[in-house]
């Protein structure tokens, strides 16, 4: 019966998560274009030792792929169009997420999983698009949950063979290694144990996982610009990097905006334990600390959501098990009337917040369109094989690279990996993204610092296309999304 059930909820999962895929026929993200390309490019050529795409990137002369397992999975789907592979791992993963949530409240035995499944998949718009971002943290959510779950049951080969995935997954390991030493020092501080085993079982497992990457030892390079360069250089380095929305800092107000129905039971609960106080059992202890970790990063960058939300409804439904005995969490107290009418306006809540969650994000999703395919088949009548492409973002690269990887662009996926390895030359594309240079100036910057004569730039980039008009450059496309120019070829 039981196994019966999970299957349902994974089918379920699959169904509502190829709805919210078929709102847009195109790949949501920037990223998504790149790793479908990179993903075919495996299947194709194999693993990519280089990539001599880019020229103004660490990746240029070191390239390192920090979701291995993640392309590879998803390159055997590459026989099919490239949407429709990365919208089908998206699917299969997001399932695999929300399913692991509604296992792991059945193996704590909190009453009605399937309710909590629903609060979790409804409770913020922007936590389904993370869910549905065609990207690899969207499965590093699922086994940090799992993760969790091995830590506070002290399922120590579990929790090694999780950490071993996660880092072959994804790069952000810091966040198993803050779970797992919250969880260390909170018995060592309360029951007075030291559990090393729980050090060794997963700091072990996420080592293993770094030296099976075959880009190992690059991948640990690649580790530390991502995990550390890159947060204390847009933190401190008193530049703008123009980053993305995601990694913006997110309000206590915005927070609480984006889940209110969580943080509402989450108040209501605290109000309970401070009127009839108790002691909570360990693993819910241990699940406050994870949530905490959660919150505190998402209060730093808002990309952090995708962690903060299942934690809180792990946390909020851990509690209401404690607080409330079986009975009252039963089919069998829906015969009292007081019971009823509560359950009826829980119900009531959760429903409206879902309808109006949902709707708000099919009405964003369906918007998804490819912003750069139009311009990036016009380059085709005026660049030369591996041409230098300028773009004036950091996220302009992946999509223009999936429609045509005869050229090299600027930079991929984060600016600071141009920073990192070129930082003269980013300082001047900072500038010229902003218009901060002479006009007169602009073919002789383009062609000596970027080797570049032709380029594609968003409509956003006002100041640069004036700039562009004045210095006599040649607009070969434009539509009320993007333009392209082009210099005449020089001796």
């Amino acid at each position: 019966m039981c196994l019966a059930k999970n299957i349902f909820i994974f089918l379920i999962c699959l169904v509502f998560f190829w709805f919210c895929q078929a709102q847009t026929p195109f790949i949501s993200e920037p990223d998504g274009y790149f790793h479908a390309k990179l993903a075919y490019l495996f299947r194709t050529q194999g693993f990519i030792k280089d990539f001599p795409w880019t020229s103004l990137s660490y990746w240029k002369d070191s390239f390192s792929d920090k979701e291995f397992l993640y392309h590879l999975l998803l390159s055997p789907l590459t026989f099919f169009s490239l949407p429709t592979a990365i919208k089908t791992l998206t699917v299969l993963l997001a399932s695999f997420t929300s399913w692991s949530f509604y296992r792991i409240l059945q193996i704590y035995k909190v009453p009605f999983p399937s309710f909590g499944l629903f609060i979790l998949l409804t409770s913020s718009t922007y936590f389904l698009f993370r869910l549905n971002a065609p990207r690899p943290h969207v499965i590093a959510v699922g086994l940090s949950l799992w993760i969790a779950y091995t830590i506070t049951k002290r399922h120590y080969k579990f929790l090694f063979t999780s950490c071993a995935f996660f880092s072959l997954f994804y790069t952000g390991i810091f966040l198993p290694i803050a779970f797992v030493l919250l969880a260390f020092f909170h018995q060592w501080f309360f029951e007075k144990k030291k559990d090393l085993k729980l050090l060794s079982y997963s700091i072990g497992g996420l080592a293993i996982g770094i030296a099976l990457n075959p880009y190992f030892p690059r991948n640990l390079i690649m580790f530390f610009i991502t995990n550390f360069y890159i947060l204390s250089k847009s933190l401190s380095s008193g530049i703008t990097h123009n980053l993305g929305a995601e990694l913006s800092p997110m309000t206590t107000r915005s927070l609480f905006l984006q889940i209110p129905t969580l943080f509402a039971g989450a108040f209501g609960i605290v109000v309970l334990f401070l009127s009839a106080p108790k002691k909570l059992s360990r693993v819910t202890q241990e699940f406050f600390l994870f949530f905490s970790v959660t919150l505190a990063l998402t209060m730093n960058s808002m990309r952090f959501i995708e962690y903060s939300v299942p934690f809180l409804a792990m946390l909020l439904f851990l509690l209401c098990k404690e607080f409330f005995p079986s009975k009252a969490l039963s089919f069998h107290s829906l015969k009292n009337a007081k019971a009823t009418i509560f359950a009826f306006l829980i119900l009531s809540v959760t429903t409206l917040t879902a309808y109006r969650n949902l709707s708000h994000f099919i009405e964003s999703y369906k918007a998804k369109s490819s912003k750069f395919r139009l311009a990036s088949l016009e380059l085709r009548d005026h660049a030369t094989d591996n041409e230098i492409i300028f773009t004036c973002d950091w996220d302009d690269g992946p999509e223009l690279w999936y429609y045509n990887d005869r050229y090299r662009y600027l930079v991929f996926l984060d600016p600071l990996l141009m920073f990192y390895s070129y930082p003269e030359q980013y300082l001047q594309w900072r500038k010229l993204q902003v218009g901060a240079f002479d006009s007169k100036n602009l073919q002789s910057i383009l062609k000596n610092d970027f080797h570049s004569r032709i380029g594609v730039c968003g409509s956003e980039f006002g100041h640069f296309r004036q700039k562009l008009k004045d210095s006599g450059a040649e607009i070969i496309f434009e539509d009320p999304l993007v333009f392209a120019f082009k210099f005449p070829q020089t001796p």
